[in-house]
């Protein structure tokens, strides 16, 4: 049976003892942080410090959605960092030349560091649920199914162009100096990987049927990105059930909609920089 290759988002970690381990170590040493200023990310990030419901809640309840959504926001990096082993070595295999195969190899191998950034800031050890974002599946989904020159857009102008400006927002809200230190190297990567991906993307004629896929990932992409509500679910998780009109008040206060509509925004200009403006999100 093939093997599927959603597994690095899945892959198993192996004991610390084990010589791969050890090797890994030497290459790319973990960093120690010496300390944790908790929580990463205060009420303000997620706009919490806005919502009658939030401040309704109290200290002890606060303080348990806010290490929910700090917890969900680092483990959303931790996955998509590993996915990124196994899209470098998709486009490795699907790379047309020497120069190609290297640039993506160098692509993963940044991956493995920003993993290995991010690890010692995890609140809970290595998570394992990747239905904490329906991002991941939507990964997982094109990865699995998808030509190269989709890939390339989806994955490195949609999703790493759409990834600088929520990374940005992380590095800039964040309390933790060490974290912080950590966002801004993965960033600085980032905008390498995202600029790689417009070049190669500008000068792609698409095939009817790769442009339609493009448009079907486009579209389950900005599906994905829209559709999740954290701070409602941490909310949920922690005091029980809201009514819809606790909901629509939270929302409102949050800005919850205005929000969605940007993030559409934000996509529709990554597909205007690459020449794909007439693809309908």
């Amino acid at each position: 049976m093939e093997k599927q290759l959603d597994h690095s988002m899945l892959c198993e970690h192996s004991d610390e003892n084990t010589s791969l381990n050890k090797i890994l170590n030497k290459l790319v040493p973990m960093d120690k942080v010496p300390s944790k200023t908790l929580p990463y990310w205060s009420a303000e990030h997620y706009d919490l410090h806005q919502s009658k419901l939030f401040q309704s809640l109290s200290l002890e309840q606060q303080t348990q959605v806010i290490f929910r959504l700090n917890q969900w926001s680092l483990e959303l990096i931790y996955f998509i960092e590993k996915f990124g082993l196994n899209y470098g070595a998709k486009m490795i295999e699907l790379a047309d030349s020497v120069e190609e195969k290297s640039l993506y190899t160098l692509f993963a191998g940044d991956e493995v560091r920003h993993r290995r950034l991010i690890e010692p800031f995890l609140l809970a050890g290595h998570p394992t649920d990747i239905s904490i974002h329906p991002l991941l599946t939507a990964l997982s989904n094109c990865l699995n199914s998808h030509s190269k020159h989709n890939l390339t857009f989806t994955i490195q102008v949609i999703l790493e162009g759409f990834g600088l400006m929520h990374y940005q927002a992380l590095q800039a809200g964040c309390k933790d100096q060490n974290l912080k230190h950590a966002l801004t190297q993965i960033l600085a990567d980032e905008v390498n990987h995202h600029g790689m991906g417009v070049a190669q993307t500008k000068s792609v004629i698409l095939s009817m049927a790769e442009k339609k896929q493009v448009i079907e990932s486009s579209t389950e992409f900005t599906k994905s990105l829209t559709s999740a509500n954290w701070v409602q679910k941490a909310i949920e998780l922690t005091t029980g059930h809201l009514t819809k009109q606790q909901v629509n008040e939270l929302k409102q206060d949050i800005k919850w909609h205005q929000k969605q509509s940007f993030k559409i925004e934000k996509i529709k200009s990554l597909t205007n920089k690459v020449g794909f403006g007439d693809l309908q999100l």
